[in-house]
């Protein structure tokens, strides 16, 4: 039987990128770590949520993934949903445990950021969980 010429760690961000469970978890079944990281230092659950694949980060989670890993540039998880808009993702990270107030690289807060876009429900959503 041929090798796979493509390294398990690329096949594996392919499959995270399209929202693959299947064989995102295959993968993770050959030995890729689940808080693999790329070399911008994105996690499979920063990219999937980047991505907005709401089954993977679930999926992902339910793993064991770090939900407060950051990237390279401090991004975490909750950051990269509050970047895209998406509060329903925002919503399932925070109640899954996200820190709220891991600050970027650049000192931006994920509310900081929801400010900076105007992403309003993400705002008050965020301002209503403040203790």
């Amino acid at each position: 039987m041929k090798k796979d010429p493509i390294p398990l760690e690329i096949r594996f961000f392919r499959a995270v990128d399209a929202g693959d469970v299947n064989l995102v978890e295959e993968l993770l079944q050959k030995g890729v770590p689940i808080n693999q990281k790329d070399p911008l230092g994105n996690s499979a659950l920063i990219r999937a949520t980047d991505h907005e694949k709401r089954d993977l980060v679930l999926f992902l989670l339910s793993r064991g993934a770090n939900i407060n890993h950051r990237n390279l540039v401090g991004e975490t998880a909750l950051y990269r949903a509050v970047f895209r808009g998406n509060i329903d993702l925002v919503k399932l990270l925070v109640e899954k445990g996200a820190e709220t107030k891991i600050k970027n690289a650049e000192g931006l807060s994920p509310m900081a950021l929801a400010d900076e876009r105007g992403e309003e429900g993400i705002q008050i959503y965020l301002e209503s969980i403040k203790k």
